[in-house]
């Protein structure tokens, strides 16, 4: 003979409800950061576009030159314009000075070589002969690449 089943207590009830509820509370929390983070949109580029700036740099540098600075005259974020000089470089096999990693070294004063204004190249060429001189090279060797801005469109 088998016991007599005890029906459980209201509080053992009400403890397996909110335990229940709690369950419920997590998978649905859960299940929203799932579909929260599908719908995040991800950075992109228009590789075309891309391709055509560090074109325009290309064309830029002369057959001559075995070291440039790419000095934009343009505005806009100037990692961008750093990323753009050094795929330049690889196409073309020179170095360049333009570089963007996410750091840069203490007192680099090439961060941002934009050269829209008179002003703004005579301070970039400056930079640019002072970090040549400190490393023993000849200013007159770094090609100085300029570009028009970008068209719109």
């Amino acid at each position: 003979m088998r016991a007599p089943r005890i029906p459980p207590s209201r509080t053992a009830l009400t403890l397996r409800r909110r335990a229940v509820r709690r369950r419920a509370v997590a998978v649905v929390a859960i299940v929203a950061a799932i579909v929260a983070e599908q719908g995040a949109r991800l950075p992109s580029y228009d590789k075309i576009a891309m391709r055509e700036r560090v074109d325009r740099i290309v064309k830029g540098i002369g057959p001559n030159c075995t070291l440039f600075v790419y000095m934009p005259a343009e505005v806009g974020d100037p990692q961008h314009f750093h990323t753009d000089a050094m795929w330049a470089a690889m196409e073309r096999g020179i170095p360049t000075l333009n570089g963007y990693s996410g750091n840069q070294p203490p007192d680099w004063p090439l961060a941002d070589t934009r050269a829209a204004t008179p002003a703004q190249d005579s301070a970039v060429s400056e930079d640019v002969s002072r970090w040549a001189v400190q490393w023993h090279l000849d200013p007159a060797s770094i090609c100085h690449v300029h570009t028009p801005p970008t068209p719109p469109g």
